[in-house]
């Protein structure tokens, strides 16, 4: 609301040229006042444009704009709020860290700060995720959009090895304890476990509790007097290392017609001995020599495992290279941990001297490994350590001697570890530096595959949906509406031609249209018909709603 107020008589009106006479009006604080914009002009004009005072009725009224002068109010309340942007900024700097002599961590100082937080959106794989580069099939090798093949070869291998079916006739028990499926590993004619020649047999099976595999070390002809001797598995159960295979169970069993004990350890597919890679048999009659390297990488190997069992007060017992299984590269684990705890069963054992036994096992293994042959080794050990140095160097000699040689005073695991250290520091590392990068390599490939299940689920959906013959007569799934959006997005996405009317087999355009649909983006296209007669454009959101939609339907 605005009111007149009369001007002030034009004798009393100062002369333009002076600088206060845009402001000389007198106002009231508490009213308002407005100047029209054509007498505002006239007051900032130069003295020879201004119009003579004259010209001006003393009681004409005159409006000044609200905006064109703060009133002592508003120049009160603009001080106060001034002071109190003052006093907080003060507040603020009293209330910074104090750094002096203050220890926190970074993590926890940043968390004190105060900061916006913001929800956290869905990742946009068609925004984040740049599509691979557009390659005709003529320049391209398939094997590129898939992981190598050697390690590809590797995985069917295994994958085929836990699901191949025995062969007929060879008359096993159909269920043995809480396991089904049984598959012979080996003839059971190899070594025994280290006691009057028991025979062994290896087995695959599947555990009916939750569907995994267990290698079932069967010892024939062995009777349990008592169920004493089972109770020492329970502590081999609780042993975790990289370098053992864990025991899971041991029972006794008539199934196969006799008194046999059943020792269930975890199975590792496409796996082999020792004495399958690197000594003379029906399948490797000529093995080629074991190098220094990999000599040091599998001593490195075995003496990490047994510093850990040892310190658990337990002892190996059963180091040969028939117990011993190279799972993948260079990559060994200690087979058939606890056998003896059971079959040599005694309460009162000195677990020192069998831990010195191990000690010991540990030099007559390297012997074997490199002849190929551990009967020569316990016929003839001094041989065998001639023919050892002509092919290793000197400091795989000395530890081989330092292992054989005198048991007085006791040896120790650790002992073995620190000497290997001081004589060849730079194995270690490379040992472990061989194995990051085999980690590397596999999380790299791992990161390829990662969406793979995503982008199968979504082609699953397509095919259930598509093309339902049962429901041909059925007007609420008829091949209109949602279900022929469905149908055209998948010729648009898998069945385009070019120029020429050849088919179009670009991998890239397939994986950026599924991520796009998967994500419900925007983005519109254009659906051709078969016949060409009609099209629609509709949106990635749009076939995302009507796939799901269609899929729903087929669940009711």
């Amino acid at each position: 609301m605005s009111r007149a107020v009369p001007i002030r008589p034009p004798d009393e009106v100062s002369q333009p040229s002076t600088p206060k006479s845009q402001t000389a009006i007198p106002i009231k604080a508490s009213t308002p006042a407005f100047v029209p914009s054509a007498a505002a002009l006239a007051a900032t004009q130069s003295p020879s444009k201004t119009a003579s005072p004259s010209g001006f009725a003393a009681t004409a009224p005159v409006f000044v704009p609200k905006s064109a002068f703060e009133t002592e109010d508003q120049q009160q309340l603009e001080q106060q709020e001034q002071q109190q942007e003052q006093e907080q900024r003060q507040q603020q700097e009293q209330q910074q860290w104090d750094w002096s002599g203050v220890e926190t961590e970074l993590d926890n100082i940043y968390d004190n700060f105060p900061r916006s937080t913001f929800p956290r959106q869905q990742l946009q794989y068609h925004l984040y995720v740049p599509p691979p580069p557009y390659k005709t099939m003529n320049n391209v090798n398939l094997a590129s959009f898939f992981i190598p093949s050697d390690l590809h070869k590797d995985i069917t291998e295994k994958h085929e090895n836990q699901l191949r079916a025995p062969p007929p006739g060879l008359r096993l028990p159909e269920r043995l304890h809480v396991y089904r499926e049984l598959y012979p590993l080996d003839d059971g004619t190899g070594p025994a476990l280290g006691l009057a020649g028991l025979t062994t047999y290896a087995y695959r099976a599947t555990s009916e509790r939750d569907g995994s595999r267990f290698c079932l070390r069967r010892v024939e002809g062995f009777r349990l007097t008592s169920q004493e001797p089972l109770s020492a598995i329970d502590r081999w159960k609780r042993l975790k290392h990289p370098n053992i295979v864990p025991i899971a169970e041991a029972f006794s069993t008539r199934a196969f017609n006799d008194s046999s004990l059943i020792l269930s350890y975890a199975y590792y597919p496409n796996s082999h001995t020792l004495a399958n890679l690197h000594s003379p048999n029906p399948l490797n009659p000529s093995p080629p020599p074991l190098s220094e390297k990999q000599m040091w990488t599998y001593l490195l190997q075995i003496v990490s495992a047994l510093m850990y069992v040892h310190n658990q007060g337990l002892a190996v017992r059963c180091l040969h290279p028939s117990r011993i299984l190279v799972s993948s590269k260079n990559r060994i684990r200690l087979n058939c941990l606890g056998a003896l705890d059971i079959l040599a069963y005694d309460d009162f054992a000195n677990v020192n001297l069998q831990q010195q036994e191990d000690l010991v096992s540990v030099g007559t293994l390297l012997l074997s490994l490199a002849l190929g042959n551990s009967k020569a080794v316990t016929s003839n050990p001094t041989k065998a350590i001639e023919y050892f140095s002509r092919q290793y160097g000197p400091d795989l000699q000395r530890i081989v001697l330092w292992l054989l040689g005198n048991r007085s005073p006791l040896k120790t695991a650790e002992e073995l570890w620190s000497m290997i250290t001081k004589i060849n520091p730079g194995i270690v590392a490379e040992v472990i530096d061989s194995s990051l990068t085999a980690n590397d390599r596999l999380d790299n490939e791992l990161s390829k595959e990662v969406e793979n299940g995503r982008l199968v689920r979504l082609l699953c959906k397509f095919n259930f949906i598509n093309e339902r013959a049962e429901f041909d007569f059925d007007p609420r799934w008829s091949e209109t509406g949602d279900r022929y959006i469905i149908k055209l997005f998948r010729d648009y996405v898998f069945h385009q031609v070019d120029e020429n009317g050849k088919p179009v087999l670009d991998m890239s355009h397939v994986l950026v249209c599924l991520n796009k649909l998967d994500a419900g983006v925007d983005e519109s296209i254009m659906l051709i018909s078969r016949d060409e007669q009609s099209c629609l454009v509709v949106s990635y959101k749009e076939v995302k709603q009507c796939v799901e939609s269609a899929f729903s339907d087929l669940k009711r």
